[in-house]
C-alpha cells in the first residue's frame, strides 16, 4: 500500500502495562497514537489519562475517532499535537 510506504507500523493493540493504544504509527520523526471508540465518550479522555504518549520523543499527534454502532460511520474525530521542549 502506498499510503503507508515510509511508515513504521508498530503494533495493533500495543499494550503497556497500564493499558494499551488502538494504533501507533511513525513517520518522519512523528508519531501518530489512535484511539477507537464505539461509544458517547470523548476519544481523547484514555490517551490523556493514562499518558501512552509518554513512551515516544518527538511530535506526538493524539488521534480519537468515535464511530456509530450502527451504520458504523464515523462520529467524531478529534486530534491533538502533544509537543516536547
Amino acid at each position: 500500500m502506498a499510503v503507508f510506504e515510509g511508515v513504521d507500523m508498530e503494533q495493533l493493540k500495543r499494550w503497556y502495562n497500564k493499558g494499551r493504544i488502538d494504533l501507533t504509527l511513525k513517520a518522519d520523526g512523528r508519531t501518530f497514537l489512535f484511539e477507537f471508540k464505539v461509544t458517547d465518550k470523548e476519544p481523547l479522555e484514555q490517551t490523556k489519562k493514562m499518558k501512552y504518549y509518554e513512551k515516544y520523543a518527538g511530535e506526538r499527534y493524539l488521534i480519537g475517532i468515535v464511530f456509530e454502532p450502527r451504520p458504523r460511520n464515523v462520529s467524531k474525530f478529534d486530534w491533538e499535537i502533544i509537543w516536547v521542549s
